[in-house]
């Protein structure tokens, strides 16, 4: 077992994390995105709209996290592998749900959205 001590900083990046994709998760489900379509579109469409966004979500998902996950492996950094992703993403989670709430259009809804996975 390593008993190496990791400051705090260190340790405040790599928890930041955990927490930005537990509130994307928990922020970030379909009745935002149905309450953020509602006062953009007309009703009729909400729905529509509304799989556009979250099937649109996934399939950037779907190749966007293998592909960093990638070139993580072959980062070299002073802070590591995982490390620079990590806080990275946790700035770009952050920047992403304030994007969505603020989103003006459905193209800036549909970008946050796409940006955020």
């Amino acid at each position: 077992m390593l008993n190496k001590r990791r400051s705090i900083p260190f340790l405040l990046a790599l928890n930041i994390t955990p927490f930005g994709v537990t509130l994307w998760s928990n922020v970030t489900n379909p009745n935002l995105y149905q309450y953020k379509l509602t006062r953009l579109v007309p009703h009729e469409i909400v729905n529509t709209l509304l799989s556009v966004v979250v099937i649109g979500g996934l399939l950037v998902a779907t190749f966007a996290q293998p592909l960093l996950g990638l070139l993580s492996d072959r980062t070299r950094s002073p802070l590591g592998r995982r490390a620079p992703f990590l806080i990275g993403g946790a700035f770009g989670v952050c920047a992403a749900l304030i994007a969505i709430a603020g989103a003006p259009s459905i193209a800036a809804l549909f970008a946050a959205v796409l940006f955020g996975q």
